[in-house]
């Protein structure tokens, strides 16, 4: 029973490296993809950034593109479709790591990473349209205290 065993176990290792041996082969021009990551260094919360994943196997025919989140997932709102990520963060400052990740139908794959920095949406949030708009809200106010103080007499 136990040389059964023995057998069976050098033979799946046998055939796991036989496997490897074969994707191995298959992998040498993995590396003339060119995966590139375009889109900002440098993002600001609430607005909207596109990152693309860039390569130069053929998408859907020889390979396919994932995005690949180890660093963890980003926060805000995000939304894939092939090589295009979309991301609206609303964190600032943080630094999100991206992976995009190239594959083949045999497995072989490649990838690069991108760093991106988080800073935070410093333009004001209603801001006045017109001075005017400013010169009455200081001439009612004026005109409030006036009422207030010659009521109190």
């Amino acid at each position: 029973m136990m040389l059964k065993t023995l057998c069976c176990v050098f033979l799946v290792a046998l055939t796991g490296l036989l496997d490897l041996g074969v994707n191995a082969q298959n992998c040498t021009n993995v590396n003339q993809w060119n995966v590139t990551i375009s889109g900002p260094d440098t993002v600001v919360t609430g607005k909207l950034s596109q990152f693309t994943c860039l390569t130069s196997c053929i998408l859907n025919g020889t390979c396919t593109v994932s995005w690949d989140f180890n660093g963890g997932f980003p926060s805000g709102s995000f939304s894939a479709y092939k090589n295009v990520f979309n991301w609206t963060p609303s964190i600032a400052g943080i630094i999100q790591k991206f992976t995009c990740v190239a594959e083949n139908a045999n497995g072989c794959s490649a990838q690069t990473t991108k760093m991106v920095k988080v800073i935070a949406d410093v333009t004001p949030t209603n801001p006045p349209t017109s001075g005017s708009e400013a010169q009455l809200l200081s001439f009612g106010t004026i005109l409030s205290l006036g009422l207030l103080v010659s009521f109190d007499l």
